[in-house]
């Protein structure tokens, strides 16, 4: 059901009867499903820009949450800048998200598009202070975020403190200087 939805994301296919149907009948099997279920169907609907049958994609996510642990930290990041662009800011599913890629056990399996998302997500969600929890965590690990990371991260931080804005300016800095 869900790769079928992420099908229709990927070409492009906008029929919003037939994503609430699939949204529908995922939300009767979603106990059955993996993260990356979860997280490919909040995503073809954040891509598709349809916010699902009411109450059914918020149902979904709060089940995902119950089961984040499982998450890697490509399914999280999908998963949070689905919530977030789906304006479901309210979702515990995104701080669950933003807190387990801040362990340093996940934070270096992200890569500068899964940061990206993440840094988008904060910034969506009106999470400035959960952006620098996130930097914080790939600094202590060594972790650089890249271009897009990034990119993402100083427009997240010009709508939060400028200090956070030149932190990251800062550490951008830095690593531009990193031979790796």
């Amino acid at each position: 059901l869900t790769n079928t939805t992420w099908g229709f994301c990927k070409v492009g296919f906008i029929h919003k009867a037939a994503m609430d149907t699939l949204a529908k009948e995922c939300h009767n099997q979603r106990h059955k499903f993996d993260p990356i279920h979860f997280s490919n169907l909040l995503y073809s609907f954040a891509t598709l820009r349809l916010p699902g049958p009411p109450g059914i994609l918020s149902s979904i996510a709060e089940t995902a949450a119950e089961h984040v642990h499982r998450f890697d930290a490509g399914n999280l990041a999908i998963a949070a800048w689905a919530l977030a662009m789906l304006g479901m800011k309210e979702q515990h599913l995104l701080d669950l998200a933003i807190d387990r890629v801040c362990l340093p056990q996940v934070c270096p399996n992200l890569g500068s598009r899964a940061l990206s998302m993440m840094a988008l997500a904060c910034f969506r969600t009106g999470r400035p202070h959960r952006l620098d929890e996130l930097l914080n965590a790939t600094r202590l690990v060594g972790l650089g975020i890249g271009a897009s990371g990034y990119s993402a991260a100083v427009m997240a931080a010009e709508q939060g403190e400028a200090e956070t804005e030149i932190r990251i300016l800062e550490v951008m800095s830095e690593e531009s200087a990193d031979g790796r």
